[in-house]
């Protein structure tokens, strides 16, 4: 194993910590209902995360298992996966039926992985993490717009 490999190893396995106290993996939560995401996040003032993916997509399952798996019982957000080409009914935040394919479309987002840092009312609280330039740096921008995030909803609360 080379150095690149076991450093970026042991910085997942740190983030693990961090994030879930543990280093427990578990699946990430489809998108079934935004506005009942919505309520869970008012009440706990955190912002939901939604990474967008599709079937196809190859760096989607590189992020997944590199970094969402472990980060999914992070208290400070509301994580939630939708895959962009799919029509399964998903309620939107103003309580409306769509579909995940239907709610990338309104967001413009045809690139994946995507992941949306959104309040309430499913507007934007950072910019959106598209793609992957490079698996090393991808958690650290993700905690950068986490941080964003968090910091709009305090100064909103």
């Amino acid at each position: 194993m080379d150095i690149a490999t076991t450093a970026r190893r042991t910085l997942l396995a740190l983030l693990s910590i961090v994030f879930c106290g543990n280093l427990y993996a578990a699946e990430i939560q489809v998108a079934i209902d935004f506005n009942r995401d919505a309520i869970e996040s008012r009440e706990a003032n955190r912002p939901i995360v939604a990474l967008l993916t599709a079937d196809y997509c190859v760096y989607c399952e590189i992020v997944k298992k590199e970094i969402f798996q472990h980060i999914t019982a992070d208290p400070r957000i509301i994580l939630r996966e939708l895959s962009i080409d799919s029509d399964t009914t998903l309620i939107d935040f103003d309580g409306s039926q769509t579909t995940p394919r239907q709610f990338a479309r309104g967001r413009q987002v045809t690139f994946t992985p995507t992941v949306l840092f959104l309040d309430t009312k499913g507007q934007s609280l950072a910019d959106p993490l598209e793609g992957v330039s490079t698996i090393d740096y991808y958690g650290f921008y993700l905690e950068k717009r986490i941080k964003g995030s968090l910091e709009v909803l305090q100064e909103r609360s």
